[in-house]
């Protein structure tokens, strides 16, 4: 101790050696850290829940999604929807180039809307899910559910679903979306359009 007393360079010395380890431990935890960031977009025509004419119900969700990881990439494995009431069938609409024949657009029917494959986000996973840093989609997601919306729920009603995002690590990030309901008369209701999505992504 008082051999380091004396010698000012012998606490210059340690005081380096861990401010090198505290940024070697700051360095590994911002490797290792993944940040993804969802905002919901648009308005209450293109997020909104739908009865389909068969009993199903198809939900609308305009959304961006942000890779804010300070130094990796992200790789999205997958999206899942958390209404305010139980559906343990709901998923996304399929990817309509997995069709045989392979389509280009995602068609809801009846009453056979179709939406542009690369206005969807559906099929962004995996490879075609890859954000760098600082990387940005933007898009509509499409979900099915085989439960029909609550009867209590008039037509014109907001609630408050729970979009999450997964991520090839294991992690997952969710956010809260608002959505209106369509649950009376769906062939009157405002349902949104290609052109919908096109002018609200620009």
């Amino acid at each position: 101790m008082l051999g380091l007393t004396s010698n000012p360079n012998g606490w210059y010395g340690i005081v380096v050696a861990l401010g090198g380890i505290t940024w070697q431990a700051i360095n590994a935890f911002l490797d290792r850290r993944r940040k993804v960031v969802i905002r919901q977009n648009g308005d209450s025509i293109t997020n909104c829940a739908w009865d389909l004419t068969d009993g199903r119900v198809v939900y609308f969700v305009r959304v961006s999604i942000t890779n804010d990881s300070p130094r990796r990439p992200a790789v999205i494995r997958g999206y899942e929807l958390q209404p305010p009431w139980k559906d343990d069938e709901l998923d996304l609409w399929p990817d309509p180039d997995d069709g045989i024949p392979s389509e280009t657009e995602y068609v809801i029917k009846p009453p056979f809307l179709r939406y542009p494959r690369h206005m969807v986000l559906n099929h962004r996973v995996d490879n075609q899910g890859k954000l760098g840093v600082g990387d940005n989609i933007s898009g509509m997601l499409i979900f099915r559910g085989a439960e029909p919306i609550p009867v209590d729920l008039e037509s014109g009603a907001h609630v408050t679903a729970t979009l999450k995002v997964y991520l090839q690590d294991g992690k997952s990030f969710s956010t809260p979306c608002y959505l209106r309901i369509d649950a009376v008369d769906s062939r009157r209701c405002a349902l949104p359009s290609g052109t919908d999505l096109l002018v609200i992504g620009q």
